[in-house]
């Protein structure tokens, strides 16, 4: 799965709700950031809020091409230790 544009306070809702159309049951799926444009600590909750989904759903994701700007916010969070990350 590819998401892109701004993950923002005022964007990520809209972003989290055509993500979890597309989330598929009983699988397991790499979801690509390298299109994400802005971010901001509301895009970490799009992460953890999809990984919920993810969980109910039986489906295994795995978060790739973090923009450094994410990965710096999850870092002074501490959610980087918690999202499974498979490239940064």
């Amino acid at each position: 799965m590819l998401v892109g544009g701004k993950l923002v306070h005022n964007t990520v809702m809209a972003a989290l709700e055509k993500s979890i159309a597309l989330l598929p049951s009983d699988q397991e799926i790499s979801v690509n950031l390298s299109a994400v444009t802005g971010c901001d600590s509301s895009s970490l909750a799009f992460l953890t809020a999809l990984m919920r989904e993810g969980k109910k759903r039986r489906t295994q994701l795995h978060f790739s091409h973090i923009p450094a700007e994410m990965d710096q916010i999850g870092r002074v969070s501490g959610l980087d230790n918690v999202l499974p990350i498979t490239k940064r």
